[in-house]
């Protein structure tokens, strides 16, 4: 364990960690930049928003210092070595990171959509131009973003409404078995097909004696009622699959640093050998010629769509002088 979490994995881990929530901080300053300004807002705010965004993205800093901390502490390895002992330490260090997997799940899943919460309304402060309080001195009434955008749901909202979507879906299934036992074995069948009840998960068996209704009420029940349901049916079964995946998007982190220190623990192992450590020294190098070129074009968009602005209010102006 101590060949694991040397001084140097520390180090690489806090400097990396801090370089991560720094970086992330100064991005945001400089995309709202602009926003602050243009609106007087104190310089307080935007580091306020600076400091929420960066707090909610915890869990990716401790994932990234994680995977570089690991890689230089498994490069550094006795070179006697054994492979029970990295078989051994490859455990030992897996068990050593599931209390921090957990504590970031417990993060993702209800300590960062109030950071994230907090962020947006900042933002909806600045960009109405009123970033304190109301002329009336009365508090700012804010809209509700928790029913409007899913990531910002806590734990007790996000269960609530998978709980309600499913009891939900339930009882829309059970009301169109309802309805596809009191119409014919010919009309239940086109409407199971055409409505796509199967994938809506409706449990359709035949009628135990043959349905003799009116036409009319075969129309009735396979055209509106049926209709109406399937249609209620299949945007809850939407809305629970939306907040399903957002619920396993929570877990995302927490499953990507125990991935993170498997790979990079292996890559750090095989980097001691010379041909590997060459091929991983040119990947390297080409993701970050990657980075590099990604990064300076999307600062001359920036900046060519800033110019463009800036041309078209110039001209805007000469034109108004012109016709003044």
């Amino acid at each position: 364990m101590k060949d694991i979490f040397t001084r140097r994995f520390w180090k690489y881990f806090i400097i990396t960690f801090f370089l991560v929530l720094i970086l992330s901080a100064l991005g945001v300053g400089n995309r709202y930049i602009d926003l602050f300004i243009a609106n007087s807002t104190p310089f307080k705010t935007l580091a306020k928003l600076c400091a929420c965004i960066a707090l909610g993205i915890i869990p990716a800093a401790l994932c990234i210092s994680t995977a570089l901390a690991t890689f230089i502490s498994f490069r550094n390895l006795p070179a006697n070595i054994k492979a029970i002992g990295i078989f051994r330490k490859f455990g030992i260090g897996l068990l050593c990171f599931f209390p921090l997997a957990a504590a970031i799940y417990w993060f993702d899943l209800d300590i960062q959509p109030r950071f994230q919460t907090d962020a947006m309304k900042i933002l909806w402060e600045v960009k109405n131009g009123r970033p304190f309080l109301a002329v009336d001195d009365k508090p700012l009434e804010y809209p509700d973003f928790k029913n409007h955008i899913l990531k910002l749901c806590t734990k007790n909202d996000l269960y609530f409404r998978l709980d309600s979507l499913k009891n939900q879906c339930g009882e829309l299934r059970e009301e169109c078995s309802k309805l596809l036992i009191q119409l014919p074995d010919t009309a239940a069948n086109k409407a199971y097909e055409a409505y796509q009840l199967k994938w809506l998960g409706v449990d359709y068996q035949h009628a135990p004696s043959p349905v003799t209704i009116s036409k009319d009420s075969v129309i009735h029940i396979q055209q509106y009622e049926l209709f109406d349901t399937s249609e209620q049916l299949y945007k809850s079964k939407i809305e629970h699959l939306l907040h399903t995946s957002e619920y396993y998007k929570r877990m995302l982190n927490a499953m990507v640093l125990l991935l993170e220190f498997l790979i990079f623990s292996i890559l750090g192992y095989l980097s001691r050998k010379k041909t590997i450590k060459n091929i991983l020294g040119i990947l390297a190098i080409i993701i970050m010629a990657g980075l590099f070129v990604r990064s300076v074009t999307n600062l001359g968009e920036h900046y060519a769509e800033t110019a463009r602005i800036g041309m078209k209010a110039y001209k805007r102006d000469i034109i108004h002088q012109e016709f003044k």
